[in-house]
C-alpha cells in the first residue's frame, strides 16, 4: 500500500520515535517536495535530520514538480491542489493532491476534526483515497500483527 504523507504526521511520528509504524505498515511512502523543503522546517532539528536520513536511505520518496511535469501529471496535480485549497492546510492539500494524482491508496494525516479532509473523505464514496490518522494506523498495525493467518 502506497501512502502520501502529510507534514504533521511525519513530524509527530518522528518526534515520538514511532516512524517505524510508517515503514512497517506501508510499502512506499511519498511526500511532496514543498512539504519536505518548507513545511518540515517547522520540526525540531533532530527530527528534520532523521527525516532527511529516511529520504536519503530511500524510505521516503520526495515527489517534485519536475517529476510531475516529466510524467505529464503537473496539470492534474494543480487541479487537485486548487480543489482541496479549501482545507486551509497546505500539508493536507498537497498530500491529498499528490495521492489523487499518482493513484496512491492512502493519505496519512493527523487532522480528524469535523469537516476537515479526513472527515470529508470518509463521507465521500467517490474518492478512491483512504485517509488514515495516527490512531487508525496503530489499530490496523496491532490488529493485523496479532491476527493468525493459519
Amino acid at each position: 500500500m502506497d501512502v502520501s504523507l502529510d507534514t504533521d504526521k511525519v513530524i509527530h511520528l518522528f518526534e515520538a520515535n514511532q516512524e517505524t509504524l510508517l515503514f512497517e505498515f506501508f510499502d512506499r511512502l511519498y511526500i511532496y517536495s514543498y512539504l519536505f523543503e518548507k513545511e518540515l522546517l517547522n520540526a525540531k532539528p533532530s527530527v528534520l535530520h532523521r527525516v532527511k536520513n529516511a529520504v536519503n536511505e530511500g524510505k521516503i520518496h520526495v515527489v517534485d514538480d519536475a517529476f510531475l511535469t516529466n510524467i505529464n501529471m503537473q496539470t492534474t496535480f494543480q487541479q487537485h491542489v486548487e480543489h482541496y485549497a479549501i482545507t486551509n492546510d497546505r500539508g493536507q492539500m498537497f498530500a491529498i493532491a499528490l495521492a489523487l494524482t499518482m493513484g496512491y491508496d492512502v493519505i496519512a494525516t493527523n487532522d480528524i476534526q469535523k469537516y476537515g479532509p479526513h472527515h470529508t473523505m470518509m463521507q465521500r464514496h467517490s474518492v478512491n483515497l483512504v485517509p488514515l490518522s495516527f490512531y487508525e494506523i496503530l489499530f490496523f498495525k496491532n490488529g493485523f500483527s496479532h491476527h493468525d493467518t493459519n
